[in-house]
């Protein structure tokens, strides 16, 4: 089980630094709207990831 959580984690961490290198190579002023909804919705995916992470390791 924590081999797993661990694993699960590790391809989350992948997730977010390709999410971040695909957004900054973006030109921001040729941004499209579907772009930015990605975006928004993995900042909040990624933050929601982050808090279930911090509750399990509390338990």
């Amino acid at each position: 089980m924590k081999i797993n959580k661990n694993l699960n984690l590790i391809t989350d961490i992948f997730y977010i630094i390709t999410m971040v290198l695909w957004s900054t190579t973006v030109d921001f002023r040729h941004l499209k709207a579907i772009q930015i909804a990605i975006l928004v919705i993995t900042v909040a995916w990624v933050i929601i990831k982050i808090k279930t992470y911090l509750i399990v390791r509390k338990l």
